[in-house]
């Protein structure tokens, strides 16, 4: 897992060059492959989703690309690369949704290479019903999309699969210290 903190002092265009750097190189190794892979990206309809979609379409891999709600421009990109990119809904705030989706995946596309867990939401809305949802989507989804795509490459006896978590972590002044370690560690 790559964490970028922000603690609110820092350049944040620093952090967002780092990231962007990374994602180039984390992009130039997964290319490198000769055979056409399947990726699964959640939150595909932001912007490094997308960005993460429009390159893998264009080197003819098929996407699987998780959405809340925003489908507009993933499906602009659907209609540029109807072979290689397949949309899916789910609000991963819903626990059934996303029971929904992984059982939908799986049986749809068993033979997943790559998983890259980009899906989050960004509120500066403190309340407990917005931080129970952030807590949803942006650590609790994490965790499971992880476990159901380790227990996907086990089943498959996959010997070359990556699994590529994007967490940007906001500071909010309500939410305790210790709970971004706490779930962070826990991660496969």
């Amino acid at each position: 897992m790559v964490y970028l903190p922000t603690s609110g002092t820092g350049n944040i265009r620093e952090y967002i060059m780092v990231a962007r750097i990374f994602i180039c190189l984390i992009l130039s190794f997964i290319s490198c492959s000769a055979y056409s892979k399947v990726i699964l990206i959640t939150g595909a309809s932001g912007d490094i989703g997308l960005a993460l979609a429009k390159h893998f379409a264009n080197n003819r891999d098929t996407v699987i690309c998780h959405y809340a709600n925003n489908k507009e421009e993933l499906q602009k990109l659907s209609n540029q690369y109807p072979k290689q990119i397949h949309l899916v809904q789910a609000d991963f705030n819903s626990p059934n949704d996303l029971n929904q989706f992984w059982d939908l995946i799986v049986k749809t596309n068993k033979n997943i290479d790559i998983v890259i867990n980009s899906a989050g939401i960004e509120k500066e809305d403190t309340s407990l019903s917005q931080t129970q949802k952030t807590m949803n989507i942006n650590y609790l989804s994490q965790r499971i999309v992880c476990d159901y795509a380790v227990e996907n490459f086990k089943q498959l006896k996959k010997r070359k699969a990556l699994l590529l978590i994007l967490v940007a972590v906001l500071p909010i002044v309500d939410y305790p210290k210790v709970t971004i370690p706490m779930l962070t560690q826990r991660l496969p």
